[in-house]
């Protein structure tokens, strides 16, 4: 389905329907993370915090795909950068003029570097987290801030073709 609503998965990241498809599968993987501790490794020990953790994630899935309601999906991006311009988000992020005839790149940066390993610092915490056996509403936050710091590294690491 995807194929037909956004042709060019990759240069709607210059849009903010893009950037919130990108937001949704990100959190997708969140939901599978929490899904699988859920499943396989708290079987016998799994309290209704661990589904309240999974149920906030779901909810911000819930929450992307409103905004997502909200607004039209690029058919053509170049034609949609040329009259609405970039999202606020990109263009505050990139350094730079976006001319509508570029496409998508994605090449790490120095920038996008220091949030990959943001990443992974915050992936060994939730690893510790989840080896301690500390808080499912900590770990819930923590899959959010992963989320958060891979769309910084896609969207920092994204240059011009």
């Amino acid at each position: 389905m995807m194929q037909y609503t956004v042709p060019e998965y990759w240069n709607s990241w210059l849009l903010p329907y893009g950037e919130a498809l990108l937001l949704k599968h990100l959190l997708y993987a969140g939901v599978l993370t929490i899904a699988a501790v859920n499943s396989f490794l708290l079987k016998k020990g799994m309290s209704p915090s661990w589904l309240r953790a999974e149920s906030i994630v779901i909810g911000l899935v819930f929450l992307v795909t409103g905004f997502m309601g909200q607004s039209s999906p690029p058919l053509d991006v170049s034609k949609t950068v040329q009259s609405q311009g970039v999202s606020p988000l990109f263009s505050a992020l990139y350094e730079g003029i976006w001319q509508p005839a570029m496409s998508v790149q994605i090449e790490l940066t120095t920038s996008s570097l220091f949030w990959l390993g943001i990443t992974v610092v915050l992936a060994i915490c939730q690893f510790l987290v989840l080896r301690e056996n500390k808080s499912a509403l900590l770990y819930a936050l923590l899959v959010c801030a992963i989320v958060l710091s891979l769309f910084m590294t896609i969207l920092l690491a994204i240059i011009p073709a």
